[in-house]
């Protein structure tokens, strides 16, 4: 369009960092998974949304899944969103032979609980304006997967960048995954995304917008 990469200030959107932050762990994993029904060892994937299973990529996410569970048998998965016509997932679960690993749950007002809860969380959506989710596990400190059309990608840095997936599903997401399941670098990686997510906190978002209209008033 012309404009001027300097004229360009993005403001990522912001998220809740009394709720969605490290801390909360140790009050929520062990409970959630235990309600989930996790058994103790097991490695708990996860894909939570509002909705849209098409766009969030969950037919990616189930079939690498199931390329994960035939070579890793405690492995376990669950999918958070609410979605109006979920028979052709449940379908496809049954038809890769996990869907007695595969936990599907409506969303809660304490979203929270399932980020702690897992291992692994994964967003293979092919195009997603912004993606609150990858967000809000970053700042809950897990090791996350995204597709690179994601638009909260942009923040991932360093070695997180190895799991932002320029096509995610297939092979490519299947070896990510399984790369995850390896505790050190699950560990490593969770680790940093409490301070990649930090920058977008509601009163920093906040701050932004002001100072922008104030530059532009002046």
């Amino acid at each position: 369009f012309g404009v001027p990469a300097e004229r360009v200030l993005v403001i990522y959107p912001g998220f809740d960092s009394c709720r969605f932050n490290p801390g909360g762990r140790g009050d929520f994993r062990e409970p959630m998974r235990a309600e989930l029904g996790v058994k103790p060892g097991e490695i708990l994937y996860g894909l939570v949304t509002s909705g849209d299973f098409e766009k969030r990529g969950l037919k990616a996410f189930l079939r690498a899944f199931a390329a994960v569970a035939r070579q890793r048998r405690a492995a376990r998965a669950v999918v958070v969103g609410k979605e109006s016509r979920p028979g052709p997932y449940l379908a496809l679960a049954r038809e890769l032979g996990i869907a007695g690993r595969v936990v599907f749950r409506d969303p809660i007002p304490e979203v929270w609980r399932f980020y702690h809860a897992l291992d692994v969380y994964v967003h293979p959506a092919r195009w997603e304006e912004f993606g609150m989710s990858v967000l809000e596990a970053l700042a809950c400190g897990q090791p996350v997967i995204a597709g690179a059309s994601v638009g909260a990608a942009e923040l991932f840095t360093g070695e997180q960048r190895a799991f932002v997936l320029g096509e995610p599903s297939g092979e490519a997401l299947e070896r990510a995954m399984l790369a995850l399941a390896e505790a050190s670098l699950r560990e490593r990686m969770g680790a940093l995304g409490p301070a990649v997510a930090a920058p977008c906190v509601w009163d920093r978002g906040a701050s932004a917008v002001h100072d922008l209209y104030e530059s532009l008033i002046r």
